[in-house]
């Protein structure tokens, strides 16, 4: 005889549905998993209804948690896993809450900022980290005197509330200095300087790198100028977090003498420098050069200094010529430029040199006009003395608005040193001896814009950067029309990569290496409108945005601070102006038609 030891029709449920107050109980840890399954502990806990958690529910949870006499993994399997595996990942809890009744109001406006929401989903992650992880540094008091501290805080002013260190970290990460001085309102910066002060004190990285750059200067947004709190957050960084950075900006502070009466700290500055220099900081590499050519802290040596400015000109020309407004090519090429005016006849080029701070010039214009860091006018005043005086003391540079050049090399100069580069030609005849010429780069594969003609004229005193550039040709004695090899018609146009000189004057334009057109003649261009028009432009930065973007804008009521509509993409977004200033074409980085205009001020 058989004896049946089960019954086979019975199948153990995998699903059981529990009600609200079912599930609120188990929220706030009233209530365990394994209460709740009973007889069935290997089915899954559900409910008809999606459930919100708020942070009443989690602070009787943790209460509850932290008075328990249960251990961690009992906890695990009877509370952390049914909420948050079984009925979050299943089922969907909702941690998000409603701002109206949760948070101060207004306090989802401001980024970084706690909120219920994410105190709710920060004390859920520490109680992973310590129940599923095993993490015993997690302290169950402090995440109860966190959402207990929020709850009495959140309708007192912004600089009045408490906050963790984390939470404080947060809100800096979002509200960084410049951020501040762009958008914050006077209870945020308050907020901002009392955050970065409490994690300054504490050695938090981050927050003595914003106090550090805070006080430097003239100060920014909450914080005066002090030397001695930059250096002193700077050198604690230096311990903890050692970067590059900071090294060469404690390079500027003993090279200055920022924090000794003004008197130079040259072997200081020189270390410093040296740190910054080794992990790549085009700053620090020329400001040593500047050291080691007076032997200022070091020994002195104006040919290593001369070979490090040469090195630094060249790595960075190509950056200049492709139009990049934040560089330090302004810095380095006045020096370059320096370098070349010298009693010396071997070494003494002040055509080089004047081309040196055309460049220099050019670039310290788009930089400030993109950044206009600190220091930046200190620069430009250089600059300009540099220009004035090569100028003044070589009569062969008086300034003439249409010179006459044998060759378009040394038009096309730097353009053509931007690697194998597609260039566009039209050409039109204006009589049997004289040719229009309208040069173009083309943008290569993936770019949007052809890069503009980076061009440096001597003679008319100009550096700029040309979307075309219009040039007059002219045959030279004894060449005939049919002597130009390509240009027959009375228009069109010619693709080139490369230009080499003939031997009876002018110049061949080639194709991957194989010659397609002649033009045996002499070359002027117009500089009296090189530049282009002046027009005005405002960069724009957005709240969520780490660089602002620049737009035409002729509205001079429109001032930094001015809150503004723009297009962006497909659509319109609200912005701020940072800065405005008048821009000639040949200023731009990108061409003109890039560049869309602002809607309206706000």
């Amino acid at each position: 005889m058989t004896v049946e030891l089960f019954d086979r029709n019975y199948v153990e449920p995998t699903l059981l549905i529990i009600s609200q107050e079912d599930l609120r109980a188990l929220i706030r840890y009233e209530i365990t998993g394994q209460e709740l399954k009973g007889n069935y502990p290997s089915a899954f806990l559900t409910s008809n209804d999606f459930y919100q958690m708020t942070l009443d529910d989690l602070e009787v949870a943790l209460w509850n948690l932290h008075n328990s006499d249960a251990t961690d993994e009992e906890i695990l399997e009877g509370w952390l896993h049914p909420v948050l595996r079984d009925l979050e990942e299943e089922y969907g809890i909702q941690k998000a809450v409603d701002g109206e009744t949760e948070d101060a109001a207004g306090d989802q406006d401001i980024p970084g900022l706690p909120t219920a929401s994410s105190i709710i989903d920060q004390t859920l992650g520490a109680l992973i980290a310590r129940y599923w992880e095993g993490d015993q540094t997690v302290d169950l008091t402090e995440l109860l005197q966190t959402i207990r501290q929020f709850r009495r805080d959140r309708d007192l002013p912004l600089s009045q509330r408490t906050l963790t260190l984390t939470q404080m970290t947060i809100f800096v990460s979002e509200w960084d200095n410049a951020r501040v001085a762009a958008f914050g309102t006077p209870e945020i910066e308050a907020l901002y300087t009392k955050c970065v002060n409490a994690l300054a004190e504490a050695n938090v990285p981050l927050g003595l790198r914003e106090k550090a750059y805070a006080c430097y200067g003239k100060g920014n947004a909450g914080f005066d100028e002090d030397w001695e709190a930059s250096r002193d957050c700077l050198l604690k960084l230096e311990e903890i977090a050692p970067e590059a950075d900071y090294a060469n900006t404690l390079g500027y502070i003993y090279y200055y003498g920022r924090c000794n009466g003004g008197v130079p700290e040259y072997e200081k500055a020189f270390y410093w420098f040296s740190l910054g220099a080794a992990g790549g900081i085009y700053e620090s590499r020329y400001k040593l050069a500047d050291l080691i050519k007076d032997g200022k802290g070091c020994h002195k040596s104006p040919k290593i200094a001369r070979k490090m400015i040469e090195d630094l000109y060249g790595e960075n020309l190509d950056l200049f010529c492709l139009g990049k407004a934040n560089t330090k090519f302004a810095d380095i090429s006045l020096r370059m430029g320096k370098l070349h005016l010298s009693d010396d006849p071997e070494e003494d080029n002040p055509a080089f040199a004047l081309s040196c701070f055309l460049m220099a010039k050019t670039a310290i214009r788009m930089r400030r006009q993109s950044m206009d860091a600190y220091g930046d006018a200190r620069v430009e005043a250089a600059i300009d003395q540099a220009l004035a005086n090569v100028i003044e003391t070589h009569d062969c540079f008086k300034k003439n608005t249409r010179p006459t050049f044998d060759s378009l090399v040394m038009l096309l100069f730097f353009g053509l040193g931007l690697g194998l580069r597609r260039w566009q030609v039209d050409y039109t005849w204006k009589d049997d001896r004289t040719l229009k010429l309208v040069f173009r780069m083309q943008a290569k594969s993936g770019e949007r814009y052809a890069p503009k003609i980076p061009v440096t004229i001597l003679q008319s005193h100009f550096c700029g950067f040309l979307e075309k550039m219009t040039v007059t040709a002219k045959l030279v004695d004894g060449a005939e029309r049919q002597d130009a090899l390509g240009f027959l018609e009375e228009k069109g146009t010619h693709y080139f990569d490369e230009v080499k000189e003939l031997w009876g004057g002018g110049n061949a334009l080639l194709a991957y290496g194989k010659e397609v057109a002649q033009l045996p003649c002499t070359f002027t261009i117009c500089c009296r409108n090189i530049a282009g028009k002046s027009n005005r432009y405002v960069a724009v930065a957005f709240d969520d945005a780490d660089m602002p973007y620049q737009y035409l804008c002729d509205d001079p009521s429109i001032q930094p601070g001015t809150r503004v509509l723009v297009p962006f993409g497909k659509k319109e977004r609200e912005g701020t102006v940072l800065r405005a200033c008048e821009r000639f074409d040949s200023e731009l980085e990108l061409p003109k038609r890039a560049y869309r205009q602002v809607i309206r001020a706000l």
